[in-house]
């Protein structure tokens, strides 16, 4: 019980900065004027990870964004990058947790409020930052994305099913050919037996 209270304690006064957040607004090739995709760039530190969006809610808080102000959300967020399943036994029951680490990538496919010039959207991005003995608690950072590209010199079609230009460089959505994060992590015993 003692060991509980520390690591409670532990993860209220721990610093908030495992994860660095960043949006942006694209435009998507081809689409209407208006339609982006509003593009949140996560840099979670060496040994941390977040929970992906597909995290069943009960074994740990998925990532989530919403859009808080200049556009309305035209679908459901996504991430680019591929959870790393990690899978511990407790007792006889098997839970499985979906991590996503390093840099991974989210999507909101969005209509701007206004055409008119350049434009920014509100973001809110929730997230809980865990490493291998705590988790911390959920925060919500309010980002403010504007337009710009991933890369310089880049165009992004970050969605599945969405074509690229064909003489610009494109991000890709992530599949085993195009991105480190498609293997699975290495399994971790966070509490339990390790299977």
């Amino acid at each position: 019980m003692v060991t509980a209270l520390l690591l409670a304690a532990a993860a209220l006064i721990a610093p908030q900065d495992k994860v660095e957040a960043q949006a942006s607004v694209r435009p998507i090739e081809g689409a209407e004027a208006g339609f982006v995709h509003v593009v949140i760039d996560l840099d979670i530190a060496a040994g941390w990870h977040v929970y992906h969006p597909s995290q069943d809610p009960t074994l740990g808080i998925p990532v989530s964004a919403r859009i808080t102000s200049g556009a309305t959300a035209t679908g459901e967020m996504v991430s680019l990058s591929k959870p790393k399943p990690h899978m511990e036994r407790i007792g006889s029951e098997i839970l499985i947790y979906q991590w996503l680490s390093g840099k991974p990538q989210l999507v909101i496919p969005a209509k701007l409020s206004s055409t008119d010039g350049p434009s920014s959207v509100g973001v809110a991005l929730t997230h809980q930052a865990c490493d291998d003995s705590i988790c911390l608690p959920p925060i919500t950072i309010d980002l403010k994305a504007s337009f710009g590209p991933a890369k310089p010199g880049a165009t992004v079609v970050a969605l599945p099913g969405a074509k690229p230009a064909p003489e610009e460089e494109s991000a890709t959505p992530a599949t085993e050919e195009t991105t480190q994060e498609s293997e699975p992590g290495e399994q971790v015993e966070i509490t339990g037996e390790e299977i």
